[in-house]
């Protein structure tokens, strides 16, 4: 798969490249052709990391502090001049996977980010019932936009729909269930993981 992807990118980029010398004025058509390649090398990164999911179930799992990985994604984002709001309350240790979650997080922020671009991203720790649960929340800044409040499964989105099943794959390795909540007051979305599976002394 790495060759693959890096026998792809190679002309992806010297298309890139052509397309800004000829630029003639950044004409809709030279735009458009900017943007099929920025998907193509979308879904090259998305195959990789779907790939990867099966390399997951041979990583070690830690009983560790959430509020502490949430923590971490911030500062990786920030580092890139992403700022991402932190919502955290204290909850037991759960037994998960560092790097798989942490791709399942990256995956729903990121989707976040490309369709509320003007909006904020929240990740937030909470408790349910007594259930440690992580949401990412999408808050739009369009204050007109009203939506009725339901639960669905959980959708992200992708051309290939490999983010979806890159998120969903995650999900089920660490036994936990998906939703997303739409939330008319704030004009967005929140994505729930709910970890029913893995609470303190459960295997």
């Amino acid at each position: 798969m790495a060759k693959i992807s890096h026998d792809l990118r190679t002309p992806l980029r010297r298309l890139s490249i052509a397309l800004e010398i000829l630029d003639l004025g950044s004409s809709p058509f030279i735009a458009n052709m900017r943007a099929e390649i920025e998907e193509m090398g979308d879904i090259l990164r998305q195959t990789i990391e779907l790939a990867c999911t099966t390399i997951d179930s041979n990583e070690a799992w830690v009983q560790g502090d959430i509020n502490q990985l949430l923590s971490e994604v911030q500062s990786k984002y920030q580092r890139t001049g992403v700022s991402l709001q932190l919502d955290l309350v204290t909850i037991p240790k759960i037994r998960f996977k560092t790097l798989a979650l942490t791709r399942l997080l990256y995956n729903l922020v990121d989707n976040g980010l490309q369709h509320e671009s003007k909006g904020q991203v929240t990740l937030q720790s909470r408790k349910d019932s007594g259930i440690p649960a992580i949401v990412v929340i999408n808050t739009s800044t369009d204050s007109g936009k009203v939506e009725s409040a339901s639960v669905q499964p959980v959708t992200v989105s992708r051309s290939n729909g490999l983010g979806l099943l890159i998120v969903q794959r995650i999900a089920d390795l660490h036994g936990a269930t998906l939703t997303t909540n739409e939330t008319p007051c704030k004009g967005g979305r929140e994505v729930v993981i709910s970890f029913t599976g893995h609470l303190t002394g459960q295997a």
